[in-house]
């Protein structure tokens, strides 16, 4: 802590860390290097010396078999520790790295679809429950929609918005168009 202080009074203000997913089975699967528990003591500690935390979440990457597990320890992590700002991504396997990352599955791996996705977008922001502001974006070219807005005032706005999505497919981006 005494270190991160001497930074953060040296400029270093500002912090990005990729949480990936609050479950400790989808984070060993993709070999992360961290649990649930090590990440949310990481960004408390760094707030508490007092870093602006960014981090990021990605939608899928538990496929169809963990998702349920992903997004419900996704939400406790942000919970837990109400970093700053949280962005959340959508699964892009380029074709360099797709068998690698099928592989640490072990051939469990289902994709999930557009839909699905969403579904792990209306769960992540029903799930999270925070009195700390959280500027919540989920806007990557990773993804197929748009959602925005700042825990916990615009929640409920988020989740209709969400709602409104699953019943208007033709806004969302073509995957042709989605990516990095």
């Amino acid at each position: 802590p005494e270190e991160l202080k001497r930074m953060n009074e040296a400029g270093l203000d500002m912090f990005y860390l990729g949480i990936e997913s609050g479950s400790d089975t989808v984070l060993k699967k993709v070999t992360k290097g961290a649990v649930a528990k090590t990440i949310i003591k990481s960004v408390n500690k760094a707030k508490e010396a007092g870093y602006v935390m960014s981090c990021m979440v990605i939608l899928g990457l538990g496929g169809k078999k963990y998702s349920k597990e992903h997004i419900k320890g996704t939400a406790e992590v942000i919970s837990a520790c109400s970093p700053n700002y949280v962005g959340a991504l959508t699964l892009y396997l380029e074709n360099g790295i797709k068998q690698e990352f099928l592989e640490k599955y072990q051939g469990e791996f289902v994709r999930i679809n557009d839909d699905e996705s969403l579904d792990e977008l209306h769960d992540l922001i029903s799930k999270i429950d925070t009195k700390d502001e959280i500027v919540f974006r989920a806007n990557h070219g990773s993804n197929a929609y748009t959602v925005k807005g700042t825990f916990p005032q615009d929640k409920q706005d988020m989740i209709d918005k969400v709602e409104w999505m699953k019943q208007h497919p033709e806004i969302m981006r073509p995957q042709g168009l989605r990516g990095f």
